[in-house]
């Protein structure tokens, strides 16, 4: 499996019976018999087909669990209001979309559904995976791979990258970051951080605009704050000729976390 690869468990242990087709002609006695048994061997494909996709889908909050998507955002379905049309228009291109760069920088107060949009995002991006029949000849799950990740968490790794006692696993975690086919970076600036790691931090989504993956990033920066403090990162994430990634997006509206009544 290569590490750009995602896959379930296999749904049974069934192989299916696939014949070259010179000797596919000679095992039957008519072409009726043959006709028959290839309706029944592709029936059955398509039973574990649509079996592999039914479990793709339950798997979707253990997968979002791997990508490091935040419990409390796991707990309940998502509401689908609160995703920008341009985001749900970007990820109906997924698979495809993924390998030409950008992203999407959602901009806006706290608690108005940022992160909630990028989940969704993440949700789709494992949803838009397919079937694929193993050497085994029982289908497996292949999706592209995704990451979240917090501004700190993304800062701290940049900052101790270096060290000889944890920098490995710091390393690690930034490799992992620059591989993913889509990346989330929540809470961008919501920190101090000193100019050398915003640096090195920010140096890891230049990588994967090289590599023409995209980057999706949050932050309670507003209007033009956060092409001003970081205008390289604006200017890759926004790359206008990623056709489909929606760019930079304003959110507002109340803090959906506040007290009811």
């Amino acid at each position: 499996m290569s590490e750009r690869t995602n896959t379930t468990t296999p749904v049974d242990d069934t192989t299916a019976e696939i014949l070259d087709l010179e000797e596919y002609r000679r095992t039957w006695a008519t072409p009726e018999e043959g006709a028959a048994h290839d309706a029944r061997l592709g029936a059955e494909i398509e039973r574990r087909a649509c079996v592999c996709r039914a479990e793709a889908r339950a798997a979707t909050r253990e997968m979002l669990r791997a990508w490091r998507v935040p419990a409390t955002y796991l707990r309940e379905p998502l509401d689908l209001e609160l995703v920008p049309t341009e985001l749900g228009s970007w990820a109906d291109t997924f698979p495809e979309s993924l390998r030409q760069g950008g992203g999407a920088i959602l901009e806006g107060p706290v608690g108005v559904g940022k992160t909630t949009a990028t989940v969704y995002l993440l949700s789709r991006l494992w949803l838009s995976g397919q079937v694929i029949e193993a050497d085994t000849g029982r289908p497996l799950w292949k999706a592209p791979t995704g990451l979240f990740v917090a501004w700190d968490d993304l800062a701290a790794a940049s900052a101790t990258s270096h060290y000889f006692d944890v920098g490995e696993v710091s390393r690690a975690f930034l490799a992992r970051a620059k591989r993913a086919d889509l990346l989330v970076v929540d809470d961008w600036g919501s920190s101090d951080r000193g100019e050398a790691v915003i640096s090195r931090t920010e140096a890891v989504v230049w990588h994967r605009w090289g590599q023409e993956l995209p980057t999706v990033i949050t932050t309670n920066t507003r209007g033009d704050q956060f092409a001003r403090m970081y205008p390289r990162t604006h200017s890759r994430v926004t790359d206008c000729r990623a056709r489909s990634a929606p760019g930079a997006l304003w959110i507002n509206g109340p803090d959906l976390r506040g007290a009811k009544g």
